[in-house]
């Protein structure tokens, strides 16, 4: 589904990077203290702003953040920003994205006439950038939150010219079907450690398969699992015959508001090795047995083969509370192209700290 910037939009939404008495500008280092009272403000939850998770999300690369700031008072008023990610496609080309992490609006700035300021954040921001030298996708999984932010703007994703790459499905194998499905499951040797710079092997297998991808190495997982202070994550490696990784999954057990399920955060599985991906499974039921919990459940793009596999070994799929949705700044990365060819799990989705974010 495409929402396009079309003529009507421009007409009805002008696209400006301007609003009279604001100035929109890239954030400055001093300006944390002033985010925080933004998100105070702007009444968001206030698991993000831990200083320990805040440390831990700029561990790799500083996040891009456009902001709005009010010209008598100095004070924010909006925000919009993304954190950069590692990509890289099929043939090993690296890419930039960037993954929606900031987008507030304080309430005083009700008065600016339509687009909002986070939606004129949010264009100034793609102007400084997006694009072929800098993020060319900026990706996010809009929560009912953001989506009442945008009505100000029209529907968000016209103002911003997003794709909805694909409205999100999950796999779910509730714990009544435990046991029908477990005897019939291989069990291979599973080890528990972190898989360090042996994942690598793995990545360069798999990635071929993948149009595009979050790139899986050790300094990926150590920052997303192993360093992440807010969560308890729990790896799962099927290893080969050379001890190198054979399929990994990285699990957690979801945190209230969700049920308490058991998570697959990542999948990294060749696509017909059934034996090691069904020995993961095993794996992932015993875990969410010995938590207590109602499922297991995890998220998988359409078009890969093991979103058919795990429905013939028991999975069901049941429709997202949520979809996800990109910005393209380039043809060749398309929204179809994306939609098609973009593989990605709820470890690359979503990095927050409330229950619904893992």
């Amino acid at each position: 589904m495409t929402l396009p910037y079309t003529e009507l939009n421009r007409q009805l939404w002008p696209r400006t990077t301007e609003a009279a008495g604001y100035v929109i500008r890239p954030a400055k280092a001093d300006d944390v203290a002033s985010l925080d009272r933004l998100a105070d403000e702007a009444h968001r939850p206030p698991g993000a702003r831990d200083p320990a998770v805040r440390s831990w999300r700029g561990g790799t690369e500083e996040p891009s953040v456009v902001v709005a700031e009010h010209s008598r008072t100095g004070a924010l008023h909006a925000a919009f920003g993304t954190d950069p990610v590692r990509v890289c496609d099929q043939e090993g080309v690296p890419l930039t994205f960037g993954r929606v992490s900031t987008l507030l609006e304080h309430p005083a700035s009700a008065q600016i006439d339509a687009p909002s300021l986070a939606i004129r954040c949010a264009w100034k921001h793609f102007d400084t950038f997006g694009g072929r030298n800098g993020q060319m996708v900026v990706y996010g999984a809009p929560s009912l939150e953001d989506l009442k932010l945008g009505r100000r703007a029209g529907a968000p994703g016209h103002a911003l010219d997003l794709e909805v790459i694909r409205v999100e499905n999950l796999l779910r194998l509730p714990r009544a079907r435990f046991r029908d499905l477990y005897a019939g499951f291989p069990q291979l040797t599973v080890t528990e450690s972190p898989p360090g710079d042996r994942i690598t092997a793995l990545y360069e297998k798999v990635r071929v398969d993948w149009g595009a991808s979050t790139v899986r190495d050790a300094d990926w997982y150590r920052w997303r699992y192993e360093q992440r202070p807010d969560h308890e994550y729990r790896f799962a490696i099927v290893p080969g015959d050379d001890g190198t990784p054979r399929a990994l999954t990285v699990g957690c057990i979801a945190k209230p508001p969700l049920p308490r399920s058991f998570l697959l955060l990542d999948w990294v599985c060749e696509p017909y090795d059934y034996d090691a991906g069904l020995t993961l499974l095993r794996w992932a039921i015993d875990q969410a047995e010995a938590a207590s919990c109602s499922e297991v459940a995890t998220l998988l793009p359409d078009w890969t083969p093991w979103f058919t596999h795990l429905q013939w070994n028991g999975l069901t799929v049941h429709e997202a509370p949520w979809f996800t949705a990109a910005k393209a700044f380039l043809r060749a990365r398309s929204g179809q192209w994306l939609r098609d060819r973009w593989f990605y799990t709820l470890g690359d989705l979503y990095l927050g700290s409330e229950g619904a974010t893992p």
